[in-house]
């Protein structure tokens, strides 16, 4: 499978599991969505969602920025990775691993890709939850 095809996976994925969620969020490229609560367009919540990525996304082994849980996903085959932070999760697709694959595994995998996430701070889905109005 390309980086492409990944890419857009996981793209699913999250759209997918994020469904009915009561909140506007932002999805990064390698499958980290911060949730950003109060935003309503586009811009306010890519600049919330990059400034709280920034500070809480980075991977200190040994301390709470390294922490992770791991869930399976129940609207699609793949799991989320949860950080520190309740507003910060990450998506990793089953079709990322072979069939040998555990919690741990997939947890190292999600905390690696929020890493590269929090430096590379490329968005690739920007979802605004509708108002009430």
């Amino acid at each position: 499978m390309s980086e492409m095809d990944t890419k857009s996976n996981v793209e699913e994925l999250a759209k997918t599991c994020m469904v009915g969620f009561k909140s506007s969020w932002v999805l990064f490229h390698n499958g980290t969505v911060v949730i950003a609560p109060g935003t309503t367009n586009d811009a306010d919540a890519k600049e919330a969602a990059i400034a709280l990525l920034k500070e809480n996304g980075p991977v200190y082994v040994g301390t709470p920025h390294g922490d992770f849980n791991v869930s399976k996903c129940q609207a699609s085959p793949g799991w989320v990775v949860t950080s520190h932070h309740d507003q910060i999760i990450t998506f990793v697709k089953h079709s990322q691993f072979g069939d040998e694959v555990n919690d741990i595994m997939v947890g190292f995998f999600g905390r690696n890709c929020r890493d590269l996430d929090s430096k590379e701070l490329q968005v690739t889905h920007v979802y605004i939850e509708p108002s009430n109005n």
